[in-house]
């Protein structure tokens, strides 16, 4: 769907620069990612997972004036938390 025809028309000039194409997706069971090779899974002792909230806080610093980019928001952290799942008993 296009905003304009005026929109519609300049596409049209850089699409018809290519050769019309069509995706064409697998059916069936081959369109399924499988994973089959459990023996070469390795095992750990320790999963992990850590989750940080953070809030944008407006940022008045000056970025660097030959930088592309600015800087608007920073990132202040307002909580964590950390999870560990293990089969060790020590821990």
């Amino acid at each position: 769907m296009f905003s304009s025809q005026h929109v519609l028309d300049n596409h049209t000039i850089l699409c018809s620069q290519h050769k019309a194409q069509q995706v064409v997706y697998p059916q069936g069971d081959d369109a399924k990612l499988k994973f089959k090779d459990y023996d070469k899974e390795h095992s750990h002792k320790f999963f992990f997972v850590c989750d940080f909230e953070s809030l944008l806080i407006p940022s008045d610093k000056q970025s660097d004036p030959d930088a592309k980019t600015r800087i608007i928001d920073e990132h202040q952290v307002s909580g964590y938390c950390c999870y560990r799942v293990t089969d060790v008993e020590d821990y």
